[in-house]
């Protein structure tokens, strides 16, 4: 019994034994393939290194490229475009905006207060039968050119039927297709009624006043027509004198 049971441990050492020497012969087996592929796995690492700097590299010069035509971006040049791409980019957006003026001028001149009867007025289609009407072109074409807002205003007299509305109504469109939309037309006896009955909904007669005021250019037609009372003497003159102050 005794042989039995060493033999038995004899056999149990040596089966821990080869057990024991081939898991450490897996091991270093995985070991040695590990140490052999190192050099192959550095390689691959710093490829992708470099690949990873050079995309950051290209990434942080692109920063600082025109979005649009790729070119460097100057130190003073700010945002996404060279100072030429946004030259460029403001003078398509005007242009579009002009087209879309031109598109729809009749809507812009309803808008701002003029009749459907004075739709087709404009500069080149006034009639010169006389001298006075020649006279009366030349003043309104030279007043469209200086466009400066220095305070200079136009003032039209005339008999009935002179061309003074026709006039008028060109010079406004004529800043219309310029872009300079804030201008409104009325006839005084309008704008005086519509003052009254503002005031009667409960605004103050300044407020209402100052609604004429802020206009860059105020056509006023039909002077002299109304009945003239010391009240719309001061209210015609309260805007008036309002606009020369601001320069309008």
């Amino acid at each position: 019994i005794g042989d039995i049971i060493r033999k038995r441990e004899s056999l149990g050492e040596k089966a821990s034994t080869e057990s024991f020497m081939n898991r450490n012969r897996n091991g270093y087996s995985r070991i040695s393939n590990e140490i052999l592929e190192y050099p192959g796995r550095l390689s691959r690492i710093s490829s992708l290194r470099e690949k990873a700097s050079t995309e950051s590299f290209m990434n942080r010069k692109l920063k600082f490229r025109c979005s649009r035509c790729k070119n460097s971006l100057a130190p003073e040049e700010k945002g996404h475009l060279c100072n030429k791409c946004t030259a460029l980019a403001a003078k398509l957006e005007k242009e579009e905006r002009l087209e879309y003026i031109r598109a729809h001028i009749e809507e812009l001149l309803m808008s701002r207060g003029v009749p459907k009867r004075y739709f087709d007025c404009k500069l080149d289609n006034f009639q010169t039968t006389d001298v006075p009407r020649k006279k009366a072109l030349r003043v309104a074409k030279g007043y469209t050119e200086k466009l400066v807002g220095s305070g200079g205003g136009l003032f039209l007299t005339g008999t009935n039927g002179a061309g003074k509305t026709h006039l008028a109504v060109a010079v406004m469109r004529e800043l219309i297709l310029r872009d300079h939309l804030s201008c409104y037309f009325i006839k005084l006896p309008e704008l005086l009624l519509d003052i009254r009955e503002r005031i009667g909904n409960g605004a103050s007669e300044k407020e209402v006043i100052q609604g004429y005021k802020d206009y860059d250019y105020l056509f006023l037609d039909e002077l002299g027509v109304e009945k003239v009372s010391e009240w719309v003497l001061q209210d015609l003159y309260l805007i008036l004198d309002g606009r020369n102050g601001a320069l309008k």
